[in-house]
C-alpha cells in the first residue's frame, strides 16, 4: 500500500471527528510498527523513492514531513486534530527524534514556500488587471 495516499495533510485537514483523528494515529503505529519489525530493510515501498534509509525511517520521515506542513499552516480547527498531532510528534520523537525533528521542520519549511509562492502570484496577478484596466 502507499501510504502517501492513505496519509497526508489532506487527510488531517479533512478530520472532521475525534474517532477518525484516532483513526490516522492508529494507522501510522500499526505502519510504524511492521515497517520496525523489518528495519533492516530498506526502501520496502516500492512507491517511495529509495532514499537509503530503512523503511520506518523514510515513513517517520514521511509523517513528520506532512505533520510539521500542517502545523505551520494553523489551519487545525479542531482540538482533536491536534491531538492526533500531539500522538504524532510524541511518537515520532520517541522513535528517531533526529529524523523527526529533520523532516517536520522540513514539512514547515514547505508550507512556507507554498504560502510564499501563492502569495507572489496573488500579486501578480493583481498587478496584471490593474494594468490590464488602462489598456
Amino acid at each position: 500500500m502507499h501510504y502517501t495516499r492513505m496519509f497526508n495533510s489532506g487527510t488531517l485537514f479533512r478530520c472532521d471527528s475525534s474517532v477518525n483523528a484516532g483513526i490516522i494515529v492508529d494507522y501510522v503505529k500499526a505502519q510504524l510498527h511492521s515497517r520496525l519489525t523489518d528495519k533492516l530493510m530498506v526502501d520496502a515501498d516500492p512507491a517511495m523513492p529509495a532514499d537509503g534509509l530503512p523503511d520506518y525511517l523514510t515513513f517517520l520521515r514521511w509523517i513528520a514531513d506532512t505533520t510539521g506542513f500542517v502545523t505551520e499552516s494553523g489551519f487545525i480547527t479542531h482540538d482533536f486534530v491536534q491531538d492526533a498531532v500531539d500522538s504524532l510528534i510524541l511518537m515520532g520523537v520517541e522513535v528517531h527524534s533526529r529524523h523527526w525533528h529533520e523532516a517536520f521542520h522540513q514539512g514547515v519549511i514547505r508550507f512556507r514556500e507554498v504560502r510564499n509562492l501563492s502569495t507572489i502570484s496573488e500579486k501578480m496577478r493583481e498587478e496584471f488587471y490593474s494594468e490590464c484596466e488602462f489598456l
